[in-house]
């Protein structure tokens, strides 16, 4: 399908590059032992540059990147019946938007018609 991620050509193995567990990334296991170690280091001592969660993204230029939804004048709109989530779903949203429109990674948009419920999926980590 079109939508599927190439593999890679090598197995990976996952390696810790910054000083948290979760700055980590992945990398060919067939590598010569120096020139991994050399890769390693490399990394290592440019883990500042990686951009690890939204956090380290600000002011993202609009021509690179900026999505919108574009809806034809005169369309119907099909909408969803809007679902009453849990208090705790709730509040994880909130909390989730709030971070997104503190560092201006996202803003604010009004539309005459709700269109779509928010879907909570967990992480990798189960959070």
């Amino acid at each position: 399908s079109e939508h599927e991620r190439p593999l890679p050509i090598e197995d990976l193995k996952e390696v810790q590059i910054g000083p948290s567990a979760a700055h980590k990334t992945k990398i060919g296991m067939v590598l010569a032992k120096e020139k991994d170690s050399r890769l390693m280091l490399f990394l290592s001592e440019n883990s500042d540059v990686f951009a690890w969660t939204s956090t380290n993204m600000p002011g993202i230029n609009l021509s690179f990147m900026c999505h919108h939804i574009s809806i034809s004048p005169g369309s119907k709109l099909v909408t969803q019946r809007k679902w009453n989530q849990g208090e705790e779903k709730q509040k994880v949203a909130r909390d989730e938007t709030s971070k997104l429109l503190a560092i201006v990674f996202v803003k604010e948009v009004q539309y005459p018609t709700w269109l779509a419920n928010v879907v909570m999926v967990k992480k990798a980590s189960g959070k």
